[in-house]
């Protein structure tokens, strides 16, 4: 068994490639094979990161407990973010607090919440 050492870890996803995205209270790629980490850079402020989901396009969702769902677009390092957007109750999510993310196959994007889910398509 392997295993690091990283701070609060909140959630974390795989990457295609083998890497790991780790939330916490920083988000950042692990690589396992060559025992390596890098926070992804990003404009948006992310602190109490719940959940993360990595979409087919390798966008980032991100659900925090004040702050809604973000959702990233990385470069092709998937080390830097290079669109952000911010969704929140006044975007119609239930609650801004986001405990989990799933998406679907078509591309609708499921948010849960304390109060309920919402599901949104974005183009």
């Amino acid at each position: 068994m392997d295993s690091w050492a990283y701070g609060i870890v909140e959630s974390i996803a795989l990457l295609p490639d083998g890497r790991v995205l780790v939330a916490g209270d920083t988000l950042a790629i692990l690589d396992p094979n060559m025992l390596t980490s890098k926070d992804i850079e990003t404009t948006e402020s992310l602190q109490s990161i719940d959940s993360l989901i990595i979409a087919q396009d390798n966008s980032v969702w991100i659900g925090g407990q004040d702050d809604g769902a973000t959702h990233l677009t990385l470069d092709d390092s998937l080390t830097h973010a290079v669109d952000s957007r911010r969704y929140n109750s006044r975007d119609g999510l239930v609650s801004d607090e986001v405990v989990d993310i799933a998406i679907t196959p078509d591309g609708a994007v499921w948010f849960a919440s304390p109060g309920g889910i919402a599901r949104c398509y974005i183009k």
